[in-house]
């Protein structure tokens, strides 16, 4: 598992995505980070030439379902070439506790369930036959 900085701009983001195997590349559903993202097609396919197997997906991170910009960023990201999971990561307070005190959501118990429950249907949609 490679964690990188949230930006193409960053030598060591360019370099984890050419030395992965699978990327999942997270994307708030905000315009600018739309904007920000234009040029990711370009480098998984630059990535492509030094690791032909790699898999990259998108997936839309801190998402609000009943929003009308969650539901056109997921529309927009389709543009991009690039699969867009159907499992998202939800604006959920136990990511941020759970950053807060030092753990993971499936350190939680109940609290956490539904945050692991988006992670674990992500891990499904990637790996399930």
């Amino acid at each position: 598992v490679l964690d990188s900085p949230p930006s193409l701009e960053s030598h060591a983001s360019v370099q984890a995505l050419r030395a992965c195997d699978l990327a999942l590349i997270p994307v708030l559903p905000s315009p600018v980070d739309l904007w920000a993202s234009l040029r990711l097609p370009l480098e998984i396919d630059e990535a492509r030439r030094l690791r032909p197997g790699l898999r990259a997906y998108l997936v839309l991170n801190q998402m609000e379902p009943q929003s009308a910009l969650s539901a056109a960023m997921t529309e927009a990201l389709t543009d991009f070439g690039l699969p867009v999971l159907q499992a998202t990561v939800r604006r959920r307070a136990a990511f941020r506790t759970a950053a807060l005190d030092g753990v993971s959501v499936y350190q939680m118990g109940g609290r956490g369930a539904p945050a692991a429950a988006d992670i674990e249907a992500i891990i499904q949609e990637i790996f399930a036959p």
